[in-house]
């Protein structure tokens, strides 16, 4: 037969923390990292729930953290949530725009008379 203790004890905590999700769950549910929510257990602003050394969180705990990330959002829109793949993408965008900023000066008439007195670059 079968030892049930884990069943048991997930679904008795399950009832009062909502469903249990391990920590690189919760980041990928924040738009974070597991080591964001690793940091949020460590500073106690999101509680743990373990059995036999294996972590979890509870999805009301979770749902606690986000509902206040977006009302400190709401209450200063200027905060904008940071991300690698936000930054890099914004980057992007900003290589594209120079690459096109600077097509359109090279081929308008000034950039042309710009390049006739200026290039090649003279020695001093």
């Amino acid at each position: 037969m079968e030892d049930f203790s884990f069943w048991k004890w997930y679904t008795e905590t399950a009832e009062k923390a909502g469903a249990l999700i391990s920590y690189t769950i919760a980041g990928l549910m924040l738009g974070t990292t597991r080591q964001y929510i690793q940091n949020l257990v460590y500073r106690e602003k999101l509680p743990t729930y373990e059995y036999d050394g294996m972590k979890f969180i509870g999805m009301n705990d979770l749902q606690k953290v986000i509902i206040k990330r977006q009302e400190t959002i709401l209450k200063n829109p200027s905060l904008k949530r940071i991300t690698y793949k936000s930054a890099r993408q914004e980057k992007d965008e900003d290589e594209k725009k120079f690459q096109q900023d600077l097509t359109d000066f090279l081929e308008s008439d000034i950039g042309k008379e710009w390049l006739n007195n200026n290039w090649p670059p003279k020695e001093n």
